[in-house]
């Protein structure tokens, strides 16, 4: 059977720059799908359509293939699978989803989201939906339709017999990620990807790509939604992790790797050992962890591990700066470890970013000053702020639910405009309080560099550095426009 994998268009504020990456769980599916003889190609609605752009509703720009060109190429196929993993777009997802039925193919639907609300993926038109993890429901799907078993007997698959929804017993985890094949980034158009992940993003590289050496995290953090998707925590080798940045050197001349994993450091010594690996092996190859770790996990030795294989950016889950509100998110770390772990990390040369999330239902004016002096006072070079949201499946929105808070329909980039008023703060009085701390913390943070003999040192040990620092002023100066309005 001939499957068509769609990454669907994507939704930007008219003030903000593109930014998109290859969709690394289509990917996956792709090679899996392949690695079992099928046949299968990717329309990369995003990556192959940056230059197209029209109005959406709300005020919006989207960004991908128009209408006709998709329809056209969905005639070609019996089954079309679509990823849909980020809340605020699956309107985006089920416009994809209605091209693919009118050009009458089968269509199948997995992601996050997906996972969380399959009812409402049902209800917007598809004929399936894959519950948690995709490889082996997708290739059991596509042997069914094949003819080859019943639809009842796939694990983690939602489908209709008649008018009835059913929903499958769930998938058990896959326990060997190292027997997965590497994801199909030859069906993507990486050179794509490559030039706009470059030119919007701050990275020293210029061919930067992501890639994720585990799944899942054990922990339960009030605002997230990983745990109810993976169920805990499951790790790649070292040697296979080092495999895949070996093959993303040599074959794609890669310079910079993002890894993108939910808990990369949990194990401290798999990371430790990805490191020597790498450092064994002489891959030259910067990489950074925009999407955070946990920086319990960290010591100074392993801190200088990492920069001797390449590591020049940690980003840090720190989340607020009030000792009660970090125990009720599920942040349990000590300050003073992150302010020795944030100072060793500049004497390496390794720059630092930390999240915090405000807006909780129990937010107050003294706890936002203190997230911000918090934010401060650790010594991080730059910092994001964002608004707790009650996204689907989080504990946060059973909480919300609780509470009886009024339950915000998800606009486009809800973290960083808020529109709920909270008996404490309103939503305005939120939305200025992110820009003038986005503008204040890093206006400072700036300053103290330039001014301090000791800072520069640290920090601008070479032309790179001297352009990766402007590029991160440019970087934050472009959301404070474009984020946050």
């Amino acid at each position: 059977m001939r499957v068509l994998l769609v990454n669907p268009p994507s939704l930007f504020l008219p003030s903000e720059p593109v930014r998109a990456s290859l969709p690394l769980g289509l990917a996956y599916v792709a090679s899996f799908l392949e690695a079992h003889g099928h046949e299968v190609e990717v329309l990369d609605a995003l990556g192959s359509g940056l230059k197209h752009r029209e109005k959406a509703e709300g005020g919006l720009i989207r960004v991908g293939m128009g209408e006709g060109e998709m329809r056209r190429r969905m005639e070609e196929f019996e089954l079309v699978g679509v990823g849909c993993s980020f809340s605020p777009l699956v309107g985006e997802t089920l416009r994809v989803v209605r091209l693919a039925k009118e050009a009458g193919a089968r269509v199948v639907v997995g992601g996050l989201h997906a996972s969380l609300r399959p009812e409402e993926v049902m209800e917007g038109g598809a004929d399936f939906v894959v519950v948690g993890e995709g490889e082996k429901t997708m290739l059991e799907l596509v042997e069914t339709l094949e003819g080859r078993g019943s639809l009842a007997r796939v694990r983690g698959l939602v489908f209709r017999r008649g008018r009835e929804l059913v929903r499958n017993p769930p998938r058990p985890p896959l326990r060997n990620l190292d027997a997965l094949p590497f994801p199909a980034r030859h069906l993507f158009p990486l050179e794509e990807y490559f030039r706009v992940r470059s030119h919007a993003a701050a990275t020293r590289g210029r061919r930067v790509t992501g890639m994720v050496t585990s799944r899942g995290c054990p922990h339960r953090c009030l605002f997230c939604s990983v745990w109810v998707m993976w169920r805990g925590w499951r790790a790649r080798s070292p040697a296979n992790v080092v495999d895949e940045v070996e093959e993303l050197v040599k074959r794609w001349g890669v310079d910079e790797v993002h890894f993108e994993d939910d808990n990369l450091t949990l194990d401290p010594d798999r990371i430790r050992g990805i490191c020597r690996e790498m450092a064994r092996r002489g891959l030259r190859v910067n990489w950074a962890t925009p999407n955070g770790v946990e920086v319990g996990t960290l010591t100074e030795e392993l801190l200088e591990e990492m920069r001797r294989s390449g590591c020049y950016s940690l980003s840090f889950g720190l989340e607020h700066g009030d000792p009660l509100f970090r125990r009720r998110i599920g942040k349990n770390y000590s300050p003073s470890h992150v302010r020795r772990i944030v100072r060793r990390a500049k004497e390496l040369g390794i720059w630092t970013h930390a999240f915090f999330i405000v807006g909780w239902p129990w937010e107050t004016e003294e706890s936002l000053e203190r997230t911000l002096r918090f934010a401060e006072e650790v010594g991080v070079d730059f910092a994001t702020f964002s608004v707790a949201v009650p996204f689907p499946g989080t504990p946060l929105e059973r909480l919300w639910e609780e509470l009886g808070l009024e339950k915000p329909d998800l606009p486009f980039r809800p973290q960083f405009r808020p529109v709920v008023d909270l008996e404490t703060l309103k939503a305005e009085e939120l939305g200025r309080w992110l820009r003038r701390s986005h503008r204040r913390f890093h206006a400072r943070r700036i300053l103290r560099t330039l001014s301090s003999p000791r800072e520069l040192f640290w920090r601008l040990r070479s032309l790179p550095d001297l352009l990766f620092l402007l590029r991160l002023i440019r970087h934050f100066r472009e959301e404070l426009l474009g984020r946050y309005g």
